[in-house]
């Protein structure tokens, strides 16, 4: 919400007021112009305003709204010959609602008719109805229910007065005007659409500044606010050879401040310091919490017990002050709003480098880097591009082909080797061949020395088919540590590229292929360089020629496996593999002997219980029958003897299970045993 601009710190001005009255003259803001400016790449400046004065001055300088939190976090005054620094006055920002809180005439959320005559209560008012008036005091309001001449139910609107001794209820909707006899009231409500009115459109706020002192001393004044990103864009100018080309760096600046810049420093710094906002512009009010009144009793004072005499003269006794250290040396500090012990970081004059060709000096600034151009002169709300660096680079047209890029076609491109001598923020690149535009790209930045790749346009001349990856995969090794078998797998991919140049003269190829973790990359031709993300190969293909270039990689992973886990057929080919150790293989044929008679007692097991299963529910069957059929029947007694050959037939079967479940115990007990001291590494 937009604060209201007309609302003063009170006190504050008061305070700049009476010392004004006093002491010397009002200066304006071309009394101390901006000297130097320091734009960052993180959306924020650093201004320094210098000059003299005479005397006790006042000053004023003009802020945007949005910049006043960041002043009163950053802001640095210094009187640099002896005076001092006085009070900083600026218009508070009181909340809105809460301002429209304190009129009698509450308009925070837009109040309708209604709200507003409630407001009002006790209030005199004339209401004119189209056949006269009526003078009375405002009772409230209310919603009646009637039916209309459709009998249908509506609402109606009724205000209430008191009109000498008479309640005169009068429908709103025969009210034409309504006339304020309170003037307090009046006043109010003029006031309060007055403050809603100042709240919107007013964003130049005014910021005095008193500075006491005699005779004529220098000032500086600085403060970080926001302010737009400089930007960078280039032009490079392609030559015929590798060292034959030209780069133009322009920085984009713009002067969105309240004060025109004339003949200022400007120095561009590529780099991001944190910043942020914190709120101190806006008034703020805690929140307090509401309490009962305490009835009870106060307590009894207590009654403390002694701590001994000389306990306690020793703990009231003072400590003599010890002697301390000499003060290093420091350099004498101006008197500013900072405190008199803080060492200043700011710099009377940044560095200053010799000048380049471009007018702008260039020059590292700890881990940062700057493009520092004098002179400048640029109106507010105003932009402009200065040039930052003109000097030759590297750079070879390279073919470059990526099959995630551009549908997989090959672009033209350049290997760019920045031996510009400057650091090379981001930016786009214009290009241009032989005088004639070539295409656009971009870059990231480019510290002195290092290489990129730009690509700007699609090679029609080249043209590269990649095949289907081949994947294969085969045992190399494997070793037993207590159970486990440790199985050593290797990953082989192929990926052949053919490319094909229809141009006349030889193609310098940059091919990319993916890069992907894990894998080692075994071909005959190593990359020259790999990213995060990619290999690059470089070839020469010659002109109206062929090439083929495969890229093989391999990786290798471990399998574990618990042996009581793994299938006969899968341990029998693992013993044929001959890329395993015989020691190995030797006692994987005898842990796979042991393996198979279990195996074996676990299928035997696995047939006596289907065979109880099925007994069992013949069993079932004949038992219902025999319940349905008449005793001493031929059938009855046929049923009986076939149920008694079935109990002796699932008995025979249980005593079965019984001893192969021993044996199969027996012999997972004894591979276990022989697992447990098998380590073969």
């Amino acid at each position: 919400m937009k604060i209201i601009s007309s609302l003063l710190s009170s006190a504050c001005v008061l305070a700049f007021a009476s010392w004004f009255q006093v002491h010397g003259e009002e200066l304006s803001a071309t009394a101390l112009p901006v000297k130097s400016v320091a734009l960052f790449s993180s959306g924020v400046g650093y201004f320094q305003h210098a000059g003299s004065v005479n005397g006790s001055t006042a000053l004023t300088l003009y802020f945007k709204e949005s910049q006043i939190n960041d002043l009163l976090k950053s802001l640095v005054v210094e009187d640099l010959d002896g005076g001092t620094p006085g009070s900083v006055a600026y218009p508070s920002q009181a909340p809105l609602d809460r301002v429209l809180k304190e009129f009698q005439v509450d308009l925070n959320d837009n109040p309708g008719l209604l709200t507003l005559l409630d407001q009002m209560r006790g209030s005199r008012i004339t209401a004119r109805l189209s056949d006269g008036a009526v003078t009375g005091i405002v009772i409230g309001t209310e919603i009646k229910s009637k039916f209309n001449q459709n009998n249908l139910k509506e609402e109606e609107w009724i205000l209430n007065l008191l009109e000498g001794s008479i309640l005169r209820p009068l429908p709103l909707q025969e009210v034409r005007q309504i006339d304020l006899l309170d003037n307090t009231l009046k006043r109010d409500l003029e006031n309060a659409l007055k403050t809603l009115d100042q709240s919107r459109g007013q964003d130049r706020k005014a910021v005095n500044l008193s500075l006491a002192g005699e005779g004529k001393r220098r000032i500086r004044i600085g403060y970080v606010v926001e302010a737009p990103l400089w930007k960078t864009s280039y032009r490079l100018l392609l030559g015929q050879q590798v060292e034959q080309n030209w780069l133009q760096g322009w920085a984009i600046v713009e002067n969105q401040t309240e004060t025109d810049w004339e003949k200022v420093s400007v120095s561009l710094v590529s780099g991001k310091p944190i910043s942020f906002i914190q709120n101190l512009y806006r008034s703020q009010y805690s929140v307090r919490q509401q309490v009962g009144m305490d009835n009870e009793p106060p307590p009894p004072p207590p009654v403390y017990e002694t701590g001994g005499g000389r306990a306690m003269e020793k703990a009231m006794a003072r400590p003599e002050p010890r002697p301390s250290a000499a003060p290093a040396p420091r350099r004498a500090m101006p008197k500013s709003l900072s405190s008199a012990d803080m060492e200043t970081s700011w710099q009377e004059e940044l560095p200053d480098p010799s000048q380049l060709t471009a007018n702008a000096a260039a020059s590292e600034v700890g881990e940062l880097y700057q493009f520092k151009v004098d002179g400048i002169t640029l109106p507010r709300r105003q932009a402009a591009m200065l040039p930052i660096i003109s000097a030759p680079v590297q750079a070879e047209k390279v073919t470059i082909y990526n099959s995630t890029v551009n549908n997989g076609r090959p672009l033209h491109g350049i290997l760019l080797h920045n031996t510009s001598g400057h650091h090379l923020p981001a930016g786009p690149i214009t290009l241009f061949d032989s005088g004639v535009y070539a295409g656009d790209s971009r870059i990231k930045d480019v510290p002195i020395g290092d290489k990129r790749l730009l690509s700007y346009a699609v090679d029609l001349e080249v043209q590269v088919m990649p095949s289907r990856d081949q994947i294969s995969e085969e045992i190399i090794a494997g070793r037993f540590r207590k159970g486990l078998l440790i199985l050593t797998h290797k990953h082989q991919a192929r990926k052949e590229y053919k490319i094909i140049n229809k141009n006349s003269r030889d193609k310098q190829i940059i091919l990319e292929h993916p890069l992907r973790s894990g894998w080692k990359m075994v071909s005959d031709k190593e990359p020259f360089e790999s990213t995060e993300q990619w290999h690059r190969f470089r070839m020469n293909v010659a002109g109206r020629g062929e090439s083929s270039f495969e890229v093989r990689e391999e990786r290798v992973a471990e399998q574990t496996m618990a042996i009581l886990d793994a299938g006969f057929d899968f341990l029998n080919v693992t013993i044929k593999n001959a890329a395993i150790a015989q020691p190995v293989r030797q006692a994987m044929e005898k842990v796979a002997g042991k393996k198979w008679e279990l195996d074996d007692s676990e299928r035997r097991l696995q047939e006596v219980e289907s065979e109880l299963d099925a007994l069992h529910r013949e069993q079932e069957r004949v038992r219902a029958n025999i319940q349905v059929l008449r005793p001493a029947s031929p059938q009855h007694d046929q049923m009986t003897k076939k149920l008694l050959e079935l109990e002796n037939t699932i008995d025979k079967r249980l005593a079965s299970l019984e001893n192969l479940r021993g044996k199969r115990d027996g012999q997972r007990k004894a591979l276990e045993e022989m697992l447990a001291g098998l380590t073969i590494e």
